[in-house]
């Protein structure tokens, strides 16, 4: 299973970067499928992070169809729940009151919604000119 393989020996620490004297970035990256997750917080205000999540194919895999491996191939257990743990080692690093993120695609705001609830006991939605902005309270 991918979490244990992600994880074994409970190596769990995520790789803080700091940037500035009063910034951090937390950036944790996990092979998937032909290409890599890359996990990244990024601190706005004291308590506040920008959370998201990326997928890049690597130079030697398959660079067709970018977004293919969820839309056609699956894998969307494997990836939450990987960022969910994830995301469990960075709460319990960094104590943060809160996290903002985003979607574009109406798919994307309807799983993320979801998503923003199971993180956090309060979530505040903004309507952007490109999609939904969510703030949630930790």
């Amino acid at each position: 299973m991918l979490l244990t393989e992600l994880f074994k020996d409970d190596k769990r620490v995520l790789p803080w970067v700091r940037k500035s004297a009063d910034h951090e970035t937390a950036s944790y990256t996990f092979p998937f499928k032909d290409g890599d997750y890359n996990v990244e917080f990024d601190q706005i205000t004291e308590g506040w992070w920008d959370f998201q999540f990326d997928f890049y194919r690597t130079k030697h895999r398959n660079t067709e169809d970018p977004q293919g491996i969820l839309k056609h191939g699956g894998g969307e257990f494997a990836v939450f729940a990987t960022i969910f743990v994830i995301f469990e080692d960075f709460k319990r690093l960094k104590s943060p009151d809160g996290i903002i993120f985003s979607a574009k695609e109406p798919s994307r705001v309807k799983l993320y919604r979801r998503m923003a609830h199971r993180l956090g006991s309060t979530v505040e939605e903004e309507k952007l000119h490109d999609g939904v902005e969510f703030r949630v309270q930790l």
